[in-house]
């Protein structure tokens, strides 16, 4: 098995090329790796949900997607509440002219 640490070691030869490069930019880091037995894919399935389980629960983004993100066991992110808003501020302008036009209306009919 192939673990995920050697395949995100893209441009170096090794996982050990790739430490000692980050090491000299990061002194300390380097100890903080963890090698897995874990498969590129069963890493990946196992990132997906972890982000799934963090996601929009409207639209169904990812933190990784998103500038913001409000709620925890329901969750909703900064461009479902930006669509929201624009709903509802859209029905607003129909409902204000469709009360309106019933005023209007129901002058009309009252004043004859």
């Amino acid at each position: 098995m192939m673990s995920v640490l050697t395949s995100f070691a893209a441009g170096y030869k090794s996982v050990t090329e790739a430490k000692d490069s980050t090491e000299r930019s990061y002194n300390g880091i380097s100890e903080k790796w963890n090698l897995t037995n874990y498969s590129l894919e069963e890493e990946k399935l196992r990132y997906e949900a972890e982000l799934k389980s963090s996601s929009c629960s409207f639209c169904g983004r990812t933190i990784l997607q998103i500038t913001a993100m409000v709620g925890d066991e329901v969750r909703i992110c900064n461009h479902c509440i930006d669509e929201f808003h624009e709903v509802m501020h859209q029905n607003d302008e129909e409902t204000y002219q469709a009360i309106k036009t019933d005023a209007r209306t129901s002058r009309g009919l009252l004043q004859r």
